[in-house]
Parts: structure tokens; sequence; C-alpha cells
């Protein structure tokens, strides 16, 4: 251990900046060779440690619990490698693939993945070719291919139906409030994934001169579906809640709705703050409720919901514009939302036809 310290150290003092492009290629391809060999190392160690019970041992009540709290892993990382340690025990041609740096802890990963799918029995039989293709490709590649194999290993109806409930349990999605916005993360079941991801395909082909990355694209057709369902007249049949339908709430003062200067950050229903900027934007569209409050707060009256585009001036705008009236853009009007384009609603701008257009 302490040789590789030394050789850590060695790398560090390397002054990648001054290395030709070339040379650098070679360096991270090295490293990340390094990396790959060292993750077979870890697995191999972190196999024997959980064959032992030295986690109990050491007072955890699982080898992940350790890796947790010792070596400070995440949960689901930790999980992942002693799952994967545990497959590997059984799987010599992968686990010394990965130790020699052929394929990287990903792939051995997407290995145990497809071992507690189906069998490990019948995973080792398939061992060699599973080494063959991942040496050839990404772990994103490697994972289409597995699943090829995972159903040619699945024939059976009952089994493969087995498999199906089995699957379907491990479904999640979680949209959790952080600092900067919302971090949304899941796991979805072939059939349920396939659905998703052709919805989410058709909203997200680009556009003309489009500058937007896949991700990107991506995200603004998930968020899209959602706005499409909650603009539906009926929300799309989605359950009220206490008596209002699912919406994007923004409670703001008049400061912000007029974007005054010096106006305070709008709050959202959910959590985070809306600039004078974006509230002005979201207002644009909205249905508005006036609630007039007294110096200490309280409620002294609650005005009247009114919606800013009847769905008279919508079909007419639809007749008008066609979709989009945004130089260069191509949307469909099932894409598109009405807004004041003369003067702003908030402003004392009319919601006459004269005064609308779709982008």
């Amino acid at each position: 251990m302490s040789e590789l310290r030394s050789a850590l150290d060695g790398l560090a003092t390397v002054d990648v900046a001054a290395l030709p492009a070339g040379a650098l290629g070679d360096h991270i391809h090295d490293l990340f060779d390094a990396r790959n060999r060292l993750d077979g190392v870890i697995e191999r160690a972190i196999g024997a440690f959980d064959a032992q019970g030295m986690g109990e041992i050491d007072g955890c009540p699982s080898t992940a619990s350790w890796l947790r709290g010792r070596c400070r892993l995440a949960p689901a990382e930790a999980s992942a490698r002693v799952r994967t340690a545990r497959v590997l025990r059984e799987l010599p041609m992968v686990a010394t693939a990965l130790s020699e740096g052929e394929i990287s802890f990903d792939h051995a990963r997407a290995v145990a993945l497809l071992a507690h799918e189906t069998d490990i029995a019948d995973t080792r039989t398939v061992q060699r070719q599973l080494v063959e293709v991942g040496r050839l490709t990404d772990p994103a590649r490697f994972g289409g291919e597995l699943r090829e194999i995972r159903d040619s290993l699945c024939r059976d109806n009952d089994r493969k139906a087995r498999d199906e409930e089995a699957a379907f349990a491990r479904r999640e999605v979680s949209v959790t409030p952080v600092l900067d916005g919302f971090n949304v993360r899941g796991w979805l079941p072939d059939e349920a994934g396939s659905l998703v991801k052709s919805v989410l395909d058709s909203l997200a082909a680009p556009l003309p001169a489009d500058p937007r990355t896949v991700a990107q694209r991506n995200a603004d057709a998930f968020v899209e579906v959602f706005r499409c369902t909650a603009d539906t007249p009926d929300n799309a049949g989605l359950p009220t809640n206490h008596g209002a339908r699912p919406h994007l709430f923004v409670l703001c003062g008049l400061d912000e709705l007029l974007a005054a200067e010096k106006a305070a950050l709008a709050q959202l229903g959910y959590g985070g703050r809306l600039s004078a900027t974006g509230t002005q934007r979201v207002a644009c569209d909205a249905t508005i409720t006036r609630v007039l409050l007294s110096p200490e707060g309280q409620i002294l009256d609650l005005g009247r919901t009114t919606r800013v585009v009847s769905a008279a001036q919508w079909k007419a705008l639809v007749v008008r514009d066609g979709g989009c009236v945004f130089p260069g853009c191509d949307r469909p009007p099932t894409w598109c939302q009405a807004h004041h384009y003369g003067e702003h609603w908030t402003h004392g701008g009319p919601t006459d036809l004269d005064n609308l257009t779709r982008s």
C-alpha cells in the first residue's frame, strides 16, 4: 500500500498542462486503466470482507453499512459494491477482466444486475461473451447488449413474468427540492420506460439551429408533458387538491406583479423563489387570484379568479397565427401559449385579440 501511495504522489506532481495533446490523451487513458484495475482489487477485497462477515464483527449491521460509515460511500454505491463483489466471486472471468483493467466497474455492476435478474448459473455460462462485449463497448451500450442476453436467458414465459413483477416492484421516481432547483431521479421497468421515452423523444426533437444539448431538450420535453397536462380543461382527469386543480402556484406582492423597482422575490408553492422578471413571465398567461392582506398579514378579501384568454380567443389565435410566431420557431399550436403582445396585462393591457399572440 505504501508503494501505491508513492505512485499516486508521483502522479500528482505531473504537469499535465505541459504535456502535448497525444501524450496527455495517453496519460488519461492510462489513468482510467489503472482505476479499473484498482476497482478490481477493491471488489476482491470487499468480497473477502463480506464473505467473512467482518462488517458485522466490527459492529455494523452489514458490509454495505460498514462501507457507508468507514469509507464514506453513498448508500447506493455501497450496496452496488457489495452486490457486485458477491457476484464476482462466482464469475472468475469477469473478475479477472476487471482486475486487469479490460472492463470498468460499471461493466461489472451491470453483469451483477444481470445475474440478479436471471440466475448466477446462467450468467456463468455466458461470462466469456460478456467480457468480450465489455472490452469493446462503453457501459451504456453494454447495458443494451445485456438486455438481449437477459431476454435470451428468460425465454420461459412464467419466469419472464416473475422477472417483470420483480422489475415493477423496483420502480421509483423522486422529485426533491435542493439548493438551486429540484433533483429528479428514478428507475422504471421496460414497459413504463419505453412509454416515457417514446413521449419524450417526440417532444425533444431538435429545432432548426437548436442550441440546446440532448439533456436540455429532454428536460424541456419532460416539463412540457406536465405543462400540457396542467393546461387541459380538466387537468387530464387528475384529482384536485383541496378543490384546486394541480397548477403552478406563485405567491407574490403587487410590486412583483408590476415588476416594480426593488420588488421582493415571489414564492413558489413547493419552495424556491422567482424574480420579478420571472413572475411577470408566469403572470402573462396565469389565472390571478387577488388576495388583500391587512398590515398584520390577515386576509381581508379574496378576489375572484379570472382566466386571461378564453377558449374562443384561443381558437381565433390558432386560425390567425398558427403555431409559434417567434422567428425561426416551428412549434405547433399545441406547444404554444397565448401572450399579451402589445401591452402587458398587468400594466393594463386588454385581453383582446389585437393584443394577443402565440409563442
